[in-house]
């Protein structure tokens, strides 16, 4: 689903209660039908080993009784719920029924509190989904509020996706003023109180799903499935829009009201579902179900048909649903990539920071200057650790990486987990030995004192300056354009084993020249790039690109890209990305 500015949807099979189970106890998170389910739920065997091996404990056969009558539904961990024998009599049908009809008695008394135009829409799909739900300020006040906010996160992993969850209670509503005002407002709180059947209050979550963060089978919560036998609500008010390929929200409309919940019997490509369907004259029924296509080109088809009881004739589909797999294209070959004119090579801006093998963001930014990055951030790989700063942009995490990302981090684009780097990181090695493979137009030795490099004149001029290394403190260095806005300035530090230092020290700008046209190349592995000492201005002018090596940014703000082997940005110390000319 791919969501609107603000989009709020209402379900009723949504979500789950999920039980943690510890051995010593049952913490719960989730509600079903407005109320906190009882305590120990699904939890007997797991937390109490009280259960072994489903076998009945006749000493729990009361509990076992009682739970027929909450929203008890592991066929596993209560003998009766899950018992063939008493399911095969009609004991599960009975439960789902009884569910449905209560559900649907209490909503009948609550009917006031939504449009009866909702009301159609929520009996035909199951669903409500309201598109702008806010007035445009409303929701920038809300997302700006809940971007800010920090709270105690509870992570969870399943399969390979970690969700996060940070509990929002009346007392840390007040300091979200505008996600209050959503949840507390009578449209809201309608729908929800309508669809869970209850007037009681819904929990609140902030909630964060990061997929494919690690090596794992995917996350089971992807395929299609009931959270329970019985009615439950969950409310989502979508911040960002969520793509297709990102692990949208899905749902079958109309899947809440199929003529059965049993699952069929399979044999081979048939399903049967076996019972007592009642079908009025004229009228009709539904099923709903998933299938999986086989991968072998063809046109497959769905065929669905039915017997009666005495004399009655059920006229089947006969083929129908047409679904073609075709073959999958030879995609053409790639011609190869044609190098770049010597003078574009200045400016690679597709990340601000990006750490090859791994990054560390620690208390980036301060407080005249929140954003410790401003652009994209990616990490290549490595257990780096991304806390107490807020990017402004995306972060994008290689799916070799095992980066922590703190509660107190953020990122306005977002975090997105499971990415292929590898590309990128073979266009700024191949950035690297191009740079370091042009014809030196100056060189120099070893700069440790006050320096001055003045291009040549001209149109589009590559000042290619060749230097042993740099290490300045309390210096600078001061690159000196020809005015026309159009020449660069590459320069090699050719030193395998030298330090680049620019301690309390500054490379400046002038004549016209700008840092989007400024790369200072460190081809190959070697002595690590450090910049620190306190400063409120730009201590470096230009890109820091050191693929094979380690960058340290310690207080002061860098213009331009910072491209290492690993990239640390620590203590107030920012980095701001550049456009390209």
């Amino acid at each position: 689903m791919t969501g609107s500015r603000s989009t709020a949807r209402f379900t009723k099979p949504l979500g789950r209660s999920s039980a943690d189970c510890d051995g010593i106890g049952c913490q719960f998170w989730g509600a079903e039908q407005g109320r906190m389910p009882l305590c120990p739920r699904d939890c007997y065997s797991v937390c109490g080993n009280m259960i072994a091996s489903g076998r009945l404990s006749w000493i729990l056969a009361p509990l076992h009784v009682a739970a027929l009558a909450t929203g008890a539904k592991s066929f596993r961990d209560n003998p009766i719920i899950g018992n063939p024998t008493l399911n095969r009599a009609g004991l599960h049908v009975a439960r789902v029924r009884l569910a449905h009809r209560l559900v649907e008695w209490r909503r009948e008394k609550l009917a006031w509190l939504i449009s009866e135009e909702d009301r159609a829409l929520f009996a035909r799909d199951g669903f409500i989904i309201k598109r702008n739900f806010l007035p445009a300020s409303d929701y920038a006040a809300v997302k700006a509020q809940v971007l800010s906010f920090r709270g105690p996160a509870r992570h969870q992993f399943q399969g390979d996706t970690l969700t996060r969850r940070i509990a929002v209670d009346r007392h840390a509503l007040s300091n979200v003023p505008a996600l209050r005002g959503l949840v507390e407002s009578p449209e809201w709180l309608g729908m929800v109180r309508y669809v869970g059947s209850f007037m009681l209050e819904p929990l609140v979550y902030i909630q964060t799903i990061f997929s494919q963060v690690r090596k794992a089978p995917p996350d089971p919560q992807t395929r299609l499935h009931a959270d329970a036998f019985h009615s439950s609500v969950k409310a989502w008010f979508f911040l960002n829009d969520v793509a297709e390929d990102e692990g949208p929200f899905v749902y079958v409309p109309g899947s809440t009201s199929d003529a059965t919940s049993n699952n069929p019997a399979i044999a081979g490509q048939m399903l049967t579902w076996s019972g007592s369907f009642n079908v009025p004259g004229t009228g009709s029924i539904s099923l709903h179900f998933s299938v999986t296509v086989a991968t072998t080109p063809g046109d497959y088809f769905n065929q669905a048909g039915g017997r009666a009881e005495e004399s009655y004739n059920v006229v089947g589909t006969g083929p129908t649903a047409k679904i073609t797999v075709s073959a999958a294209p030879t995609p053409p070959p790639t011609p190869p990539p044609t190098p770049p004119p010597t003078t574009s090579l200045a400016c690679w801006n597709k990340y601000a920071v990006f750490g090859l093998n791994t990054c560390d963001l620690s208390s980036a930014g301060n407080m005249s200057n929140p954003y410790g990055v401003i652009g994209n951030v990616a990490v290549g790989g490595g257990v780096g650790s991304l806390l107490k700063t807020v990017i402004n942009g995306r972060v994008l995490i290689d799916s070799s990486a095992s980066a922590s990302v703190h509660s107190d981090f953020s990122a306005t684009g977002g975090i997105f987990f499971g990415q292929n780097l590898s590309q990128d990181k073979a266009d700024v090695l191949n950035l690297s030995a191009q740079i370091a493979g042009l014809a030196p137009t100056q060189t120099s030795a070893d700069i440790t004192n006050t320096t001055t490099i003045t291009g040549a004149p001209g149109q589009s001029v590559a000042n290619v300056i060749s230097v042993n290394s740099i290490n300045l403190t309390k210096k600078n260095l001061t690159l000196v354009g020809n005015n026309t806005g159009t020449d660069v300035f590459l320069i090699n530090v050719t030193s395998p084993t030298a330090l680049f230092v620019l301690n309390n020290a500054k490379v400046l700008l002038s004549g016209g020249l700008t840092a989007n046209r400024v790369v200072f190349n460190f081809p190959g592995g070697g002595g690590s790039l450090q910049v620190y000492k306190a400063s409120s201005t730009p201590v470096m002018n230009g890109m820091l690109l050191a693929p094979q090596r380690d960058i340290v940014i310690d207080n002061p703000p860098v213009l331009g890209s910072v491209i290492g082997s690993s990239v640390y940005v620590h203590s107030s110390g920012r980095v701001i990305g550049v456009q390209c000319p």
